[in-house]
């Protein structure tokens, strides 16, 4: 969305370094005109105590935070000196406010734009939703005063604007994640979902062109351009994360003593300060951060470690977290992946075994179910939100070279193969053959569907019993197996 953090920051300092910068400033802007949450906090508060006859310097802003519970969401006193401290002269306070000011005209205008498409979408009454469309524009238009011409251009273009072809997305991984955009890869433990996505950020800072790697069946996915890739890791050691990349690398023909100034890949494993997307200051850390690096993805394993003392299950708590994730993107225009673990597998449900509030699907762009085929090192990846082009569900298989005797990784690399999702077609059949067969045992269930694998068909049985849709009531170690009864 549009917003330009420098010219918030700017402000803000201007107005404690010089409070006669306030009536001004005030003029042109309001709290809610400012993008960065904590923005709009310290300003509203910075307008009280001037309207109190107050003082604004650093010790009565302090204490006023402090006292309603703001000081950490503005991020601290120490975050707040440095707005002051930044501020060379408050001569340019008033043109940075205009600046806040325009963006924010646009943020409402981009939601009034919103709006009249879901009307389109959702095909009401085209007078109704032009009327209201035209009101708001109006009203708008109103309170913007001076600045009411950008409005009123466009909203004379608005209609024409719409039918208009977008222009098309710049990818990071062609058809699959595009640059600027908030996405998650969620999965059981096991289910290989971080190797897949670091094996994915390796691809993209390495330039390899392609991911994953062209095998005799499947589907692969142009890398248009090589970029910067940070790995933000908090739930493996270093040593683990590095031999996870290092094995990527190997597997892409890099061997030790090779030069790897070329790969434009930074990673971070158990940071300190530890990164927490309720803290304020520590999400500023990270922006610039991100910034200085110059990444255009970066991957965080996990959401689970770095959403503070956050209530995964809290929707508040959580799109509070999720929502200061998405103002780094909107900041830096860098896409982030975020890794999250699911439970087990619940009856009959794709994707409903994710864990933690529904609030964390529903403020990212798109997110993706990892699953692992039964007995084999092949993954299935399937879309369960997209928000852009649509993303079908793709296989890929995960290869490696052993250390000889060893049990250690040397070389490894995903590649394209054809999977099908069996899992559903094995539990239909075991479903069927114990509603037909009741109180049948394990051994005439495996008779019975012989066509099975033995080995999958006793992990998806273990399965079923364990979701409680089969039922074992046999004594001991004799098995008698019934489909459970729902009752009304």
């Amino acid at each position: 969305m549009p917003h330009n953090t420098d010219a918030e920051r700017a402000v803000l300092g201007s107005v404690m370094m010089d409070p006669d910068v306030m009536e001004p400033v005030r003029a042109i802007v309001q709290p809610d005109d400012f993008f960065q949450t904590p923005h709009i906090h310290l300003f509203r508060r910075l307008c009280e105590l001037r309207d109190e006859g107050k003082a604004l310097d650093l010790t009565v802003i302090a204490e006023r935070l402090k006292t309603i519970g703001e000081l950490e969401t503005c991020g601290g006193t120490v975050y707040i000196a440095q707005l002051v401290d930044a501020v060379l002269s408050t001569g340019a306070a008033a043109d940075n406010a205009r600046i806040i000011a325009d963006k924010a005209q646009l943020r409402r205008a981009h939601a009034i734009q919103q709006k009249f498409l879901r009307g389109i979408e959702q095909e009401e009454d085209p007078a109704i939703l032009l009327s209201r469309t035209l009101d708001a524009i109006e009203a708008e238009t109103r309170r913007s005063g001076a600045r009411q011409g950008t409005l009123a251009a466009w909203s004379s273009n608005m209609v024409e604007n719409t039918v208009e072809p977008s222009p098309p997305l710049p990818y990071l991984v062609e058809d699959l994640i595009p640059e600027g955009t908030l996405f998650m890869l969620t999965g059981e433990g096991g289910s290989l979902k971080t190797r897949a996505l670091v094996s994915m950020g390796v691809g993209i800072a390495n330039g390899d062109g392609q991911w994953p790697r062209k095998g005799e069946k499947g589907r692969t996915f142009r890398i248009p351009n090589k970029h910067r890739v940070m790995i933000y890791n908090h739930d493996s050691p270093t040593i683990i994360l590095n031999e996870t990349i290092a094995c990527e690398l190997r597997g892409r023909g890099y061997e030790r003593g090779d030069d790897l100034s070329g790969v434009s890949l930074t990673a971070f494993s158990f940071p300190n300060p530890p990164l927490n997307f309720q803290d304020t200051a520590s999400v500023l850390r990270f922006t610039e951060l991100i910034k200085f690096l110059g990444c255009k993805l970066c991957i965080i394993d996990n959401l689970q470690v770095v959403k503070g003392s956050a209530d995964e299950n809290d929707a508040s708590q959580m799109g509070q977290v999720v929502g200061n994730i998405r103002s780094v993107v909107e900041e830096t225009g860098c896409s982030i992946g975020l890794i999250h673990h699911n439970t087990k597998q619940q009856k009959g449900q794709f994707g409903g075994n994710f864990r933690g509030s529904s609030a964390i699907r529903d403020l990212v762009d798109f997110s993706m179910t990892v699953t692992r085929e039964l007995d084999s090192d092949n993954i299935l990846i399937q879309p369960d939100k997209q928000r852009f082009a649509p993303i079908k569900s793709f296989a890929i298989g995960f290869r490696y070279k052993g250390v000889p005797g060893t049990k250690q990784l040397w070389k490894t690399w995903f590649e394209s193969v054809e999977v099908e999702d069996e899992r559903s077609d094995i539990r239909e059949s075991i479903t069927i053959f114990v509603q037909d067969h009741p109180n049948c045992n394990k051994t005439e269930l495996e008779k019975g569907l012989g066509k099975i694998p033995e080995k999958k068909l006793r992990s998806t049985l273990k399965r079923l019993i364990e979701e409680g849709e089969i039922e074992d009531i046999g004594p001991g170690n004799k098995s008698i197996l019934r489909v459970r009864e729902v009752g009304p």
